[in-house]
């Protein structure tokens, strides 16, 4: 898993915000899908997964808002760590 975190500055907050061209490439390659896609004022998040039968194999966080950019992937068997992070006792 790899997490890095940015400081956002001078963000508008009156300009529409697209899907970053990195997950633009990812969702047109056909592996990924596009999970979730939260935009309001100020805030995105879009979360994309990357599927093998009904097993998660990858997934990717991307959220910005008026003071960070945060970027999240994961790749492997995925599915034990989802679970413990809904239970909240998570590693980390």
């Amino acid at each position: 898993m790899e997490v890095a975190v940015y400081e956002a500055k001078n963000v508008p907050q009156d300009v529409t915000v697209r899907l970053p061209g990195i997950l633009t490439k990812l969702l047109e390659g056909g592996r990924w899908e596009l999970t979730v896609k939260a935009l309001d004022e100020g805030e995105a998040t879009w979360i994309l997964c990357r599927m093998d039968g009904d097993s998660i194999r990858g997934l990717y966080v991307v959220a910005l808002d008026r003071d960070a950019l945060v970027v999240v992937r994961a790749d492997g068997r995925l599915e034990d760590f989802l679970a413990k992070a809904i239970r909240g006792n998570a590693p980390g």
